[in-house]
């Protein structure tokens, strides 16, 4: 923004908890983040789909955990603005139900991130193909030019493998962003005229195919008019499949389910597959995040720290201190 001091501003890549954890802390001590995301919305695998006849579907993370201080009062927050609510499943088989709590947003997974960054600036289906050094500052090269920009920080919040490919120009960091492990999931969206025949809400397995079977609309706020599910692959069977085209992954995913359920499902309203491929993280880095030895470009997200929602908060949060202390 014109008149801002040039350290003010800071490029954002990526719009997932941890780039808007990020600039939320960096906006509240007079930074001006702006975010560069290449999808139309924020919040990454905090998705939910929405289909033409009202369904909507959560098919990423499927539930928040609050273990941390600081991300549990953010979710205390949310839960007294309405944009966060409790999720108890009713879980299938006779299965114990979680340890601990499980929470939602509300009445999408990305609903509370969006009033913690009000004012932001975002670019939202610009997609960064590379980020360069430009003397004493980094290039944000973007599909579009017009975009194109250049700044004295940069934060990168975008899955290990995609920045260290942002990033093969320049390779500032060593290899332990290689070491880094994420895996893929496949999820496979539908609707169904009636009921299915489950008892409960949630059916998971740590050893078979099929990994994760949900009705969505056990969570709060959600349609309950018609009975939409979310099933995900199990990594090793993503792996197997990943890259097969999202229709024919569809018919796999199907058979899974109903071999699952050991019934042919009612009619389809709705099925598509979706493919995730930087889901979970298997290997994390061990530390919340990366930077340049100028402190100039930061690294983080969830691979980070581990395959949690609160831990890429934690990331983006501890990105935006280290940014602030180095820009004082």
């Amino acid at each position: 923004m014109p008149g801002d001091a040039p350290k003010k501003r800071v490029a954002i890549v990526g719009a997932g908890i941890a780039g808007v954890a990020c600039a939320h802390a960096l906006q509240e001590r007079g930074f001006t983040p702006i975010i560069f995301e290449k999808s139309r919305g924020l919040g990454g695998r905090l998705a939910t789909r929405r289909a033409d006849d009202g369904l909507t579907i959560d098919h990423g993370a499927q539930f928040l955990t609050a273990r941390t201080p600081a991300f549990r009062t953010v979710v205390q927050h949310a839960q007294s603005s309405g944009t966060v609510g409790r999720w108890s499943p009713i879980v299938c088989d006779g299965e114990r139900g979680a340890d601990e709590e499980w929470f939602v947003g509300v009445p999408a997974m990305n609903a509370f991130l969006k009033p913690m960054i009000a004012g932001v600036k975002m670019h939202l289906g610009c997609e960064v193909r590379a980020i360069m050094r430009d003397g004493a500052g980094w290039r944000i090269i973007c599909a579009d030019p017009v975009f194109d920009e250049t700044f004295t920080h940069v934060v990168c919040a975008a899955p290990a493998p995609q920045a260290h490919k942002l990033l093969a120009h320049d390779r500032p960091f060593d290899e332990r962003l290689l070491d880094v492990s994420i895996a893929p999931c496949w999820a496979l969206l539908f609707g169904v005229n009636g009921r299915l025949p489950v008892e409960g809400d949630l059916w998971r397995s740590d050893d078979l195919d099929l990994r994760w079977l949900t009705r969505n609309a056990s969570k709060p706020e959600r349609n309950g008019a018609i009975e939409g599910w979310v099933a995900h692959a199990s990594p090793t069977w993503s792996i197997r499949h990943l890259e097969q085209t999202a229709d024919d992954v569809r018919g796999l995913l199907l058979s899974l389910v109903e071999e699952r359920l050991g019934t042919t499902l009612p009619s389809l309203t709705y099925a598509k597959a979706h493919r995730w491929r930087y889901a979970l993280t298997t290997v994390p880095l061990g530390a919340p995040f990366m930077c340049s030895d100028d402190r100039t470009l930061f690294l983080g997200g969830d691979w980070c720290l581990g395959a949690r929602v609160e831990y890429a908060y934690q990331s983006g949060a501890e990105i935006a201190a280290a940014l602030i202390e180095a820009s004082t």
